[in-house]
Order: C-alpha cells, then structure tokens, then sequence
C-alpha cells in the first residue's frame, strides 16, 4: 500500500472520527434534553397530584360539613315531628274525654228530659 492510500484512508477515518465524535455529542446533547423534558413533566405531574390532592381534602371538608348540617336540620326535624305527634296524642287524648265527658252529660240530659215527660 503506498503512502497516499494510507494519508487517504487516515484523512478518512479522521473524517469518521469526528463525524462520529459530533454524533455522539449530539446525542448526549439530545438525551439531556430528554431528561430535562423529563423533570419538568414529572414537577407538572407532581403539581397537578399535589392540586387533585388539595381539592379532595377541599371536597371532603365541604361534603363533611354539608352532613354535619343535614344531620343537624334531620335533629331539628325529628324533635319537631316528636313534638308534633305528642301534641297530637295529647290534643287526641284531651278531645276524647271531652267527647266522653259531653257524651255522658248528654246521656244524663236525655234522663232527666225522659223523666219530665209525661208518659
């Protein structure tokens, strides 16, 4: 092989070498890009679960506190309906012995009116 053929085919590989060499840094140059995308998706990702996370807590805290006040009004409306059945009850009870008391003075009126007429 002579000189020339060898000065060519070094020119050559140089030529590879460093097509090579700026292949590779432009992979690397390609993959940290890759990787910095990468961390910014995930800080996204990690904002984004760290709001889903506030407004579950947020939700959950309004839900609570719209069962504390149905349980309260279900309270209130359970003491008023008791209320209102025993006063039921007692306004029943009250009206029936004045039925029974009117029943019995009109029983006593009809004797004495039976007792005043002629036979």
């Amino acid at each position: 092989m002579e000189n020339t053929d060898k000065q060519e085919i070094l020119i050559e590989v140089k030529k590879n070498s460093d097509a090579i060499r700026e292949l590779s840094e432009a992979i690397s140059v390609f993959a940290s890009n890759v990787d910095k995308r990468f961390d910014q998706m995930e800080k996204r990702l990690d904002n984004v679960e760290n709001e889903l996370v506030r407004l579950e807590n947020k939700m959950d805290a309004g839900f609570a506190s719209v069962r504390s006040e149905i349980n309260e009004v279900k309270k209130e409306l359970t003491e008023k309906i008791d209320n209102l059945d025993r006063r039921t009850q007692e306004d029943i009870d009250a009206n029936l012995k004045d039925y029974v008391r009117l029943e019995k003075q009109v029983d006593k009126l009809e004797k004495q009116v039976n007792q005043l007429q002629p036979a």
